[in-house]
C-alpha cells in the first residue's frame, strides 16, 4: 500500500480550491454595472489599444507642413 504525503496533498487541494474561487470571482458580475472579469478585462484593454492609437490624426496635421519637402537620409 501506498503511503500519501499528507502535506502535499493538503496543499494541493487549498492551491486547487483557491484557483476554483478565483476563477469564480472571475466570473462573477462584481466588476460594476454587472460586468464580470472578462468583460472588464476586455473593455480595459480595449480603452488603453484606442486611446493610444487616437493621436494619429494630430500628427496627420502636424505633418502636413512638411509636405512636398524633400527629405534627405
Amino acid at each position: 500500500m501506498a503511503k500519501t504525503n499528507k502535506k502535499s496533498l493538503f496543499m494541493g487541494i487549498l492551491l486547487a480550491v483557491s484557483f476554483f474561487g478565483v476563477l469564480g470571482l472571475i466570473f462573477s458580475p462584481i466588476f460594476g454595472e454587472g460586468r464580470n472579469g472578462l468583460t472588464y478585462a476586455d473593455d480595459m484593454f480595449n480603452t488603453l489599444s484606442k486611446g493610444s492609437s487616437y493621436f494619429i490624426p494630430e500628427l496627420q496635421k502636424n505633418a502636413e507642413k512638411f509636405n512636398g519637402q524633400a527629405l534627405s537620409v
